[in-house]
C-alpha cells in the first residue's frame, strides 16, 4: 500500500494505495488505485485486485511463523474491505513508528498476495501486480523478470523502462566482485571497504560510487536467557573489551561512524551527547579481567559468536571481536549461518552471542525492541529482561508527538546504556 522508498518530506510514498487517511490515532483508510491487475498467469489469470486481497492477506501472515509479522500479530486489530478499494486498519494502540519501513512500509508482510497462491508460496511462481513478472527463477539462485504489458502505472515517467530484470542470489564476496566486473550483475551493495575502494579505482568511469551515512547499525548481541550474559559483570566486561573504533578503522577503513548511543549515526534526533556516554563506551582491558575474576570466570570456556554468511565485512568484524575479548580472557568460537538458517536460530534461542550488522532501520522501533523483553522481532532474546526499560520504550512507542517521542527515545537508551 505503501512504502519508505523516498521519505526524505514525507513520512511514506503511495503506491497501491492512491489515498491515505488517519481520522484518529487507531484507524487507518487506504483507497486503492483502480485499475490495477495481478500478473496474467494461473491460478490468479490477470483479475483485477480489490480490498478483499489486502485484507486476506493480512488474515494469512498473521500466524506465520519466523517472518517479521510484527504489525499483523502485535499491533494491527482487524482489517476490513468497507467496499471494492477500500481497505481500513483498526489498531489496538498508538504506534509511533507505525509508517516507517520495518511496519506499514515493510516489503515483506506488507506485500498484496493474491489468495489463489497462498499454498505455494515456496515452491511456485510469485504473482503480484508491480512493473516486473517473475518469469523463470531457480529457487534461492537467480530470478528473471520480465516487463508487465498491464501494469498500472505505465506511462508514468517511462515506467517500467527496462525489459527484464535479473536478480542473482550470491554466496560468496568473491564471486559478487567478479559478477560486477564481468558486467554480470550492474548494481553491488554493501562491498567491503577495501573493494569498495579498489574495484572503483580499477574500473575508472566504467562505475560509479555511492556512499552515504547509513541506517544499519552493527551490533553484538548477547543470548539473555543464557549465562553467563545474565550477569551484569560480564556485560560490563564486554562493553570494557569492545574497541569500537578498531572496527572504524580495520572493518570499515574509516567509512564509518560511532553512534553515542544504541541507535545508528544517521538517526540525528535520537543522538545523545557523548559527553553522557562516552563513560560506558570505555575501552579498559584491566577493568574487564577485573570483572571477570570477581565472577570466578573460567578462561577456558568458549562462546560460540555466530555471524550471518556471506559478508565478508561481517567475518573479518568477528575476528577482530575475538581479539578484543580475547585479550580479556573471553575465547570466542567463530561460525556462521546462511540467513534461512539463522534468523530460525535466533527465534529458537539456538545462540549465545550474535555480531553483525542490521537492515537500514529508519526509526528506532527495531533497535530499541531488541533491548526490550519481548522484543517482537528476529533477536527474540538479546533484551535485558528489566522492567524499568521495558516501560520507557513501550511508552516512547505509543507517543506519536515526534518531540516527545525523540525525548523518551534518548532516556531509554541512557537507561540501557
Amino acid at each position: 500500500l505503501i512504502s519508505t522508498r523516498t521519505n526524505e518530506n514525507a513520512p511514506y510514498v503511495l503506491e497501491a494505495a492512491e489515498g491515505l487517511e488517519q481520522p484518529d490515532e487507531l484507524t487507518l483508510t487506504f483507497k486503492l488505485r483502480q485499475g490495477m491487475k495481478f500478473h496474467n498467469f494461473p491460478p490468479v489469470n490477470g483479475r483485477e485486485v480489490t480490498a478483499e486481497d489486502v485484507v486476506k492477506t493480512q488474515e494469512f501472515i498473521t500466524p506465520q511463523a519466523n517472518i517479521e509479522n510484527n504489525f499483523q500479530k502485535n499491533f494491527l486489530d482487524k482489517a476490513t474491505a468497507t467496499d471494492k478499494y477500500t481497505v481500513v486498519y483498526k489498531l489496538k494502540e498508538p504506534r509511533a513508528y507505525l509508517f516507517d519501513s520495518r511496519i506499514l512500509g515493510h516489503p515483506g508482510p506488507q506485500a498484496i498476495i493474491p489468495h489463489e497462491t497462498f499454498n505455494t508460496l515456496a515452491s511456485d511462481r510469485q504473482i503480484g501486480s508491480g512493473p516486473f513478472m517473475l518469469d523463470q527463477w531457480v529457487i534461492s539462485t537467480r530470478y528473471h523478470y520480465v516487463r508487465n504489458p498491464e501494469y498500472h502505472g505505465r506511462g508514468k515517467k517511462g515506467m517500467p523502462y527496462r525489459d527484464a530484470t535479473d536478480v542473482f542470489v550470491l554466496s560468496d564476496a568473491a564471486a559478487l566482485e567478479a559478477a560486477f566486473r564481468s558486467e554480470q550483475i550492474h548494481y553491488w551493495t554493501n562491498p567491503t571497504a577495501g573493494q569498495y575502494d579498489q574495484t572503483a579505482t580499477s574500473l575508472g568511469s566504467l562505475a560509479t560510487k555511492v556512499e552515504y551515512l547509513g541506517l544499519s547499525p552493527f551490533t553484538w548481541n548477547m543470548n539473555m536467557t543464557k549465562a553467563p550474559f545474565t550477569d551484569e559483570r560480564f556485560r560490563k566486561a564486554m562493553y570494557r573489551a569492545t574497541n569500537r573504533q578498531q572496527f572504524v578503522d580495520i572493518v570499515y577503513q574509516g567509512k564509518a561512524e560511532k553512534p553515542t548511543g544504541i541507535l545508528a549515526v544517521s538517526m540525528k534526533p535520537f543522538q545523545l551527547e557523548a559527553k553522557d556516554t562516552e563513560q560506558y563506551f570505555k575501552h579498559d582491558i584491566k577493568e574487564a579481567k577485573d570483572l571477570l575474576s570477581a565472577m570466578n570466570w573460567d578462561s577456558n570456556r568458549e562462546i560460540e559468536l555466530f555471524f550471518i554468511s556471506p559478508a565478508s565485512t561481517t567475518e573479518q568484524a568477528a575476528e577482530v571481536f575475538r581479539q578484543q575479548a580475547n585479550a580479556a580472557g573471553i575465547k570466542f568460537r567463530i561460525v556462521s549461518f546462511g540467513l534461512a538458517e539463522a534468523l530460525p536460530r535466533t527465534q529458537r534461542n539456538e545462540y549465545e552471542m550474535f555480531i553483525g550488522g542490521h537492515p537500514g532501520y529508519d526509526t528506532p522501533s527495531v533497535p530499541m525492541r531488541h533491548n526490550h523483553s519481548n522484543p517482537i522481532h528476529q533477536f527474540a532474546v538479546s533484551g535485558l529482561k528489566d522492567p524499568q526499560t521495558d516501560a520507557l520504550i513501550e511508552k516512547a512507542e505509543r507517543t506519536t508527538n515526534f518531540d516527545e517521542n525523540a525525548k523518551l527515545v534518548k532516556e531509554a537508551q541512557l537507561e540501557l546504556l
